[in-house]
């Protein structure tokens, strides 16, 4: 069987495969005994007819590149690459696939479409600032000629820098005078806050405890009396130089007032007041309210200090209580560092005394520069309701102005409570002289200084005594050891009883100054000494 394959030699590729299937099927049957007939061949497997290859589409590149086909003289296939394809004339039939549709050499003869571009989306920039606007030249030159404008740098930020405190001048001489005078008045002191070292409080310092001893010294001093005055600028340079803060230039100014202008008390009483001008003032040394105030406003300007006039009502020297508005009084508003603070320099440096001989009682009250606007509203009552200036914000009406005070009488205060002690009768409790209302109750009793940053270095025995003067009704005060004495203690149930206050004079014939409570509570009784009242609850005026 071999022999006859290789035999067919100039067969077909188809041919030789079905006989080199044959051969392989031989070599696989098994040998059949001897008798035994040969087994019947298996039906040939079905012809399958393979698939119709799929159109492939001509473009000018197949149709430039033809491939043909022959046979050669052995039987083999050959194939020729780069040889012309056959003209075609258009007459014969096309095959299936390309009935109907155009010619391809039809289709290159046009232009063939152009395929869509795909656009890209533009980049979204950020936003730009807009072009400054070029500077119009003055020369048709420059023109047409422009230099390139180079890019705008910004400024450094400007450095802070707090500039140190000034330190106090000296005092100036007169020639020193003269020269800061020439040059005009000093500019609007910086805001400055007074140096406190008794009074914590941040804004608005504690007038009560504020040391003034420093202005009231330097506005007392001769070189500022009035007939030694050259001019009014001068007097103010010369009174607010040594101080920096508005409330020191203010104080010294209140009290120049006080120690070189009087008050007329001639002119008031009958209706014939000289002018109030202030060079009038300075000359004459006499002034009513209206004079005081234009002269405090006038030396304040000098120096950078914003003043106001005010005028209204004053329940002062002749004043009737009811009586119908009418405006007969003036006095100052100052802007301080915390804001609008009211002073009456008139009532400051003096006061009338009463009939039936009228005068003149020339005396500083400082109560008049340091009373908070609350109180300094009680006896004054301004035209212009703004300038009340109250802590609370109320404005008050007439009606309320002219209230009577509906206070509890005060109980008795010895000299020693305000001279020796300095004690105020704001920080007196029980505040009220009736103290039945405490009877069968525990109740606090305590004095203290006019304000509560005040300290003392001295140190007072002081003892409440209840009912009788006795030693089994004493009661040693306790002491904070600035310049504060309480003791809570329980009242008997009884009415019209009376408290006593009492501080140790003498102990064993030396001054009881100093004497502690120790040494006291263990000999008193025992060794001689003395006693004085400071202040009595219930007792009858």
């Amino acid at each position: 069987m071999n022999s006859s394959v290789e035999s067919a030699g100039g067969g077909s590729i188809r041919e030789r495969m079905a006989m080199l299937q044959l051969n392989q099927v031989a070599r696989n049957t098994p040998t059949l005994p001897a008798g035994a007939g040969p087994p019947a061949p298996p039906p040939p497997p079905p012809k399958r007819i393979p698939p119709p290859l799929p159109a492939r589409k001509t473009s000018r590149l197949s149709l430039a590149s033809y491939h043909s086909s022959s046979s050669g003289s052995d039987g083999s296939s050959i194939t020729s690459i780069g040889s012309n394809p056959p003209v075609y004339t258009g007459k014969e039939s096309l095959p299936t696939q390309f009935a109907g549709k155009p010619k391809v050499h039809e289709q290159l003869k046009k232009s063939p479409p152009s395929l869509p571009t795909r656009s890209k989306p533009a980049p979204v920039l950020p936003p730009r600032d807009p072009p400054l606007p070029s500077r119009s030249n003055t020369s048709p030159t420059q023109n047409q000629a422009q230099p390139q404008p180079t890019p705008r740098r910004l400024p450094p930020l400007p450095s802070i820098s707090v500039p140190p405190l000034p330190n106090r001048p000296k005092l100036p001489v007169e020639s020193q005078m003269e020269s800061t005078i020439s040059r005009g008045p000093p500019p609007v002191p910086l805001s400055t806050r007074p140096a406190l070292s008794r009074c914590p409080s941040p804004s608005m310092p504690c007038l009560a405890c504020y040391d003034f001893s420093g202005p009231d010294k330097h506005a007392s001093l001769p070189q500022f009396e009035r007939t030694r005055v050259g001019s009014l600028q001068q007097l103010a340079v010369g009174l607010t130089a040594p101080f920096s803060n508005t409330l020191d230039r203010a104080r010294a100014i209140f009290t120049w007032l006080h120690h070189n202008v009087s008050y007329d008390v001639h002119g008031f009483l009958s209706g014939k007041m000289a002018s109030q001008d202030p060079e009038e003032v300075l000359q004459s040394g006499t002034a009513v309210c209206a004079g005081y105030a234009e002269l405090f406003n006038k030396l304040s300007s000098f120096v950078g200090l914003e003043t106001k006039v005010v005028s209204g009502h004053g329940k002062g020297y002749g004043f009737i209580p009811g009586e119908p508005y009418n405006r007969n009084h003036a006095w100052s508003a100052i802007k301080m560092d915390w804001g609008w603070h009211l002073i009456d320099c008139c009532w400051g440096s003096g006061s009338i005394d009463g009939p039936p001989n009228p005068g003149y009682n020339k005396r500083l009250a400082p109560e008049h520069f340091i009373s908070t606007p609350n109180v300094f509203g009680r006896r004054h009552f301004p035209e212009d309701s703004s300038w009340q200036c109250r802590e609370d914000g109320r404005i008050i009406d007439w009606e309320e102005y002219m209230m009577p005070d509906q206070e509890e009488p005060e109980p008795l205060r010895y000299s020693s409570f305000g001279e020796e002690f300095g004690f105020s009768e704001k920080a007196v409790q029980p505040p009220s002289n009736n103290i039945d209302f405490f009877a069968g109750r525990r109740t606090a009793f305590s004095v203290g200084l006019l304000c509560e940053h005040m300290s003392r270095k001295e140190e007072w025995v002081l003892f409440l005594v209840i009912g009788e003067f006795s030693d089994k009704n004493w009661a040693l005060m306790d002491s904070d050891g600035r310049g504060r004495y309480h003791i809570e203690v329980e009242l008997p149930d009884q009415r019209g009883l009376k408290v006593g206050l009492y501080r140790a004079t003498t102990w064993k014939g030396r001054d009881a100054k100093g004497l502690s409570a120790k040494e006291w509570q263990a000999e008193v009784g025992g060794v001689a000494w003395g006693w004085s009242p400071i202040i009595i609850w219930g007792a009858d005026k």
